[in-house]
């Protein structure tokens, strides 16, 4: 007669578990895409002078000189923060997938050395 714990075991955690890991490596390698498109994003950008403005611009004058200018600054501000959280994406992304594929690996290694019960 199979206990609790051992129907729990096998019928229900190692089932879950399996899936429950893919997700994790899943949400870590939208963590690693996140991370690397924050960083190719973050570097900073030129900001023209006005007589570099007006010739680049003049055909879309939605903005001011003064918003334009001050739109870029913002960005710049952030550029250099944007670029230090985008390695803390990609490791964090890059160590769940490592811990979800080892985790995952181990699971499948007890399910299939488990002895078949009757």
């Amino acid at each position: 007669m199979k206990s609790v714990n051992s129907f729990f075991e096998q019928k229900i955690l190692f089932r879950i578990n399996r899936y429950f890991y893919n997700l994790i490596a899943f949400g870590g390698f939208l963590a690693v895409l996140g991370g690397g498109i924050l960083f190719t994003q973050s570097f900073e950008k030129e900001v023209l002078t006005l007589q570099e403005w007006r010739e680049k611009e003049a055909e879309k004058l939605n903005e001011s000189f003064i918003d334009y200018e001050k739109r870029l600054n913002d960005f710049n501000i952030n550029a250099a923060q944007n670029r230090e959280d985008s390695q803390f994406l990609v490791f964090g992304g890059l160590g769940s997938i490592i811990i979800s594929s080892s985790m995952s690996a181990f699971f499948a290694i007890e399910r299939n050395t488990r002895k078949k019960e009757d």
